[in-house]
């Protein structure tokens, strides 16, 4: 629901901010990655591209600082200090400059990326299961096929089409020892893994009224004579079905 002095989505029992009202787009959608499923962007689609050691792959953070004194991989793009493509006020975007992570999730990190979760509880860093691949003029990852015909980075370490490294069932595993996180069947269809940060801990239904979907997935919500939606208890909400305040 909404506060209703200051227009931030708080919580129904106690009304703890959740979400600031800038926060929230021209819609009232959350901003992202609560809007979005787990899947929401590519690890290399927001990863810098830098030159790598012949022998072990690591990247080499050969960063250039433009006139502004901002660091620039070898696209000439934004990053920070940690190699992640950032936007002006240091979100994390992907290659098309859309917003991935909040600021303020980038600054509580300093910088890097949130370590993320197995479905085992198992926590990680998302570059230990990335391969180790070069990227185009476009910021495409280029990945090469061995002998066999088979998808490989760098090092000659099988990968999937998204770049994730790989064992021969097709299930994601870690740089280092070759273990399993992530099995083929948790992956989409294309080879993406899952995006578990421990901040997804958040329950939307806190702030999500009461409603109906209709077959096309839309909130099922009633229009006062104002124009303001209602849900079932006839609290007030906004299109998307988010409770709202006055």
């Amino acid at each position: 629901m909404l506060d209703p002095r200051s227009g931030d989505v708080v919580e129904r029992e106690g009304h703890q901010v959740i979400f600031k009202r800038e926060e929230l787009d021209e819609k009232g959608e959350l901003p992202p990655p609560f809007n979005l499923e787990r899947f929401n962007f590519n690890a290399h689609d927001v990863r810098g591209h830098f030159d790598r050691d012949l022998k072990t792959g690591a990247e080499l953070m050969n960063v250039k600082r433009d006139k502004d004194g901002h660091l620039r991989d070898k696209l000439g793009r934004r990053v920070n200090e940690q190699g992640w493509l950032v936007a002006r006020d240091g979100a994390l975007q992907d290659k098309r400059e859309r917003t991935k992570l909040h600021k303020h999730i980038m600054e509580q990190n300093a910088g890097d990326m949130p370590q993320l979760f197995t479905y085992k509880g198992k926590k990680f860093d998302l570059k230990e299961v990335m391969g180790a691949l070069d990227k185009d003029r476009k910021g495409q990852i280029i990945i090469r096929r061995d002998a066999k015909g088979n998808l490989v980075d760098k090092l000659g370490r099988p990968v999937n089409q998204k770049g994730y490294l790989i064992d021969k069932d097709g299930n994601v595993v870690s740089s280092e020892g070759g273990k399993v996180m992530f099995e083929n069947y948790t992956l989409t269809k294309d080879g993406e893994i899952p995006k578990l940060f421990s901040f997804l801990k958040f329950n939307i239904d806190e702030v999500r009224g009461d409603y109906e979907m209709d077959p096309l997935g839309n909130p099922m919500l009633t229009k006062a004579r104002d124009g303001t939606f209602n849900d079932t208890k006839s609290r007030k909400v906004n299109e998307k079905g988010y409770l709202l305040d006055n």
